[in-house]
């Protein structure tokens, strides 16, 4: 190959060597900004959880106090009953 054909073809070379570092360059920081996004929904996600699991906590101290009340109101019915 001529000198000529040698130059052009690594000037054709390192123009393409340019493009790709300058496209991974944009993916790469595309990548870190949608890393960190999905960070910040991680963190937003767990509190939903935390506050998810408390109020299911929360439910099973009330539906247990409603039982309670609600023994508490077939006795007071009983009794209301002997009464009569």
């Amino acid at each position: 190959m001529p000198s000529m054909e040698w130059l052009t073809f690594i000037g054709v070379l390192l123009s393409g060597v340019a493009a790709t570092i300058s496209w991974a360059s944009r993916v790469n920081t595309r990548l870190a900004v949608m890393s960190s996004q999905l960070a910040e929904l991680n963190g937003k996600v767990l509190k939903l959880l935390a506050a998810y699991e408390q109020g299911i906590a929360r439910c099973v101290l009330h539906e247990a106090r409603l039982e309670q009340h609600a023994m508490e109101l077939s006795k007071l019915a009983e009794k209301l009953d002997e009464v009569r």
